[in-house]
């Protein structure tokens, strides 16, 4: 099966993925609960250091 990555390449895949998780978040926001609004803020803070080693690790990878 295809991903959105593999079709519309990884700009694309990223930006639809920082929308879900801003929507995700007002979602919870409107229910009120701030418990899934501080779950998904944790989350989003791990993903985005995911990412940025991912990226380092990246870097190294293609510099060598």
């Amino acid at each position: 099966m295809e991903t959105p990555y593999s079709i519309y390449g990884p700009h694309t895949a990223m930006l639809a993925s920082d929308l879900i998780i801003a929507k995700a978040v007002e979602y919870a926001i409107r229910s009120g609960d701030n418990d899934i609004v501080f779950e998904l803020l944790n989350s989003s803070i791990k993903l985005a250091i995911g990412q940025s080693f991912e990226s380092e690790l990246s870097g190294r990878l293609t510099s060598q």
